[in-house]
């Protein structure tokens, strides 16, 4: 009988030590994680100009932050298990409750958080013992990819309506 509350409390200590990633500041993420083996360029101009990558236990956690602050992040983990991308979730979860059940679009497991301010998507590995991802963002982040989206698709729409399509375009093909 000893066994099962242990085991309860060995699980609820690694999810209160894994809480409360969205939000965190870099300090506190290098607390958590250790040093930063790498940096590298943000994804959108509203990050701060350098995400940073951590490496823990075989667990790869991209993070991108705002004004300091983390507001998306990517665990990337060999062989994922429901488990391992469930703790994760529930280290996420906002204070208010859970996540909603999953939505399966083209192979990819996304999830909304039930105060609808973060989303999680689950990608599973391309191949057989591969890597999958488990990516955490706020909805500012999600609306600021959006319109980074939206700025581009219509650049690449400008630019086609200029290109003109012509033989002479071709020549030395």
């Amino acid at each position: 009988m000893k066994i099962l509350p242990a085991a309860f409390l060995a699980t609820l200590l690694l999810v209160q030590q894994a809480s409360a990633r969205i939000g965190e500041t870099l300090e506190q993420c290098i607390q958590r994680y250790g040093p930063v083996v790498e940096k590298k360029k943000a994804t959108l101009t509203d990050s701060d100009p350098e995400a940073c990558i951590f490496s823990k236990g075989g667990v790869t956690i991209f993070t991108e932050l705002r004004g300091g602050v983390v507001w998306r992040m990517v665990f990337r983990i060999q062989s994922m298990v429901a488990d391992e991308a469930d703790t994760l979730l529930r280290a996420n979860m906002p204070e208010s409750g859970g996540w909603s059940n999953s939505l399966e679009v083209n192979g990819l497991s996304y999830r909304l958080s039930s105060d609808r301010r973060r989303i999680a998507v689950i990608t599973p590995p391309a191949i057989r013992g591969g890597v999958a991802s488990l990516e955490l963002a706020t909805k500012d982040f999600a609306e600021a990819k959006r319109r980074a989206l939206l700025a581009r698709s219509a650049e690449l729409a400008e630019l086609a309506k200029r290109r003109k399509t012509t033989n002479e375009n071709l020549k030395g093909f």
